[in-house]
């Protein structure tokens, strides 16, 4: 007899829909390399409600020009994510700090 410590069920947190999104904010730092930091909403996502704080390589008309903006790093190099900070205030500046040091 032993105690179970991990529950058999197999649930998950639906992962974010690259081609349902909402882009809530936006602020790109232009420089050699254009750095893009965006606050995205996936209706659907139930993590941090849905937002997701990430920074690309691209501009701010390329993010905005796309009918996909995938949160995962899985193909990152293809579409330029970099990377990805909480949904919060604090993740918000975080992500500015870290852009403005990929600028120097």
């Amino acid at each position: 007899m032993g105690i179970q410590l991990f529950s058999d069920d197999k649930t998950a947190s639906p992962n974010p829909d690259p081609k349902k999104f909402t882009i809530l904010d936006l602020k790109e730092y232009p420089g050699d390399e254009i750095i893009t930091v965006v606050k995205v909403y996936y209706p659907g996502c139930t993590t941090h409600g849905g937002n997701k704080i990430l920074v690309f390589e691209a501009s701010e008309e390329e993010i905005r020009g796309r009918a996909e903006l995938d949160p995962h790093f899985m193909d990152c190099a293809a579409h330029g994510l970099i990377a990805r900070f909480p949904a919060t205030r604090q993740g918000w500046a975080d992500a500015e700090q870290y852009a403005e040091w990929k600028m120097e």
